[in-house]
C-alpha cells in the first residue's frame, strides 16, 4: 500500500515507478546487483477497471518483467492497483511468472482470479459474477 492522493498515484508512470522500486527493494537475482523490473521495450498495457459493485478506481498493469544486472529471466506480469478512498490508500496487489519455454498463459490466468476477488474490508461478499460486468477503458 502506499497513500492515496489524488489519479496520478495511480497513473502509468506511477505504477510503474511504484512496482520497480518495490522490486529492486525486495527481490534480489542470482548475481549481486541483480533485481526484476519492467520491461518497457515491447509495451505495458495499461486500462482502468470499473467493477460494478466497486465505487473505488481500479487500474490494471499487464506487461513483461526482466532482470536487470546479468541474470537472463523474464515473464509476464499482472498487476491491479485499487483506491480505497476512505483509507486514503493504494493497494496494489500482483502475479508474475517464471516459466522458461513451458506455456504460461494458464498461469496468468490463475492469477487474475486471484487479483479481482481482492475486496476493501469494506466489502463483506464477493460474487465472481461481478467480473463479468467489468467495463474497462481502452487499454494503451
Amino acid at each position: 500500500t502506499y497513500p492515496y492522493h489524488s489519479p496520478k498515484d495511480i497513473s502509468l508512470d506511477a505504477l510503474v515507478a511504484k512496482r520497480d522500486s518495490v522490486l529492486k527493494a525486495n527481490i534480489s537475482g542470482e548475481f549481486e546487483g541483480s533485481y526484476p523490473c519492467t520491461e518497457q521495450n515491447y509495451g505495458l498495457l495499461y486500462r482502468r477497471v470499473q467493477l460494478p459493485d466497486e465505487e473505488m478506481a481500479r487500474a490494471e498493469l499487464r506487461g513483461l518483467w526482466k532482470m536487470e544486472g546479468g541474470a537472463m529471466m523474464g515473464g509476464p506480469f499482472v498487476s491491479h492497483a485499487v483506491v480505497d478512498k476512505a483509507a486514503g490508500k493504494v493497494f496494489v496487489f500482483e502475479g508474475f511468472v517464471y516459466r522458461p519455454n513451458e506455456d504460461k498463459l494458464h498461469l496468468i490466468r490463475m492469477m487474475e482470479a486471484s487479483l479481482y476477488s481482492f475486496r476493501p474490508s469494506a466489502v463483506k461478499a464477493f460474487d465472481p459474477g461481478i467480473i463479468l460486468k467489468a467495463r474497462y477503458t481502452k487499454g494503451f
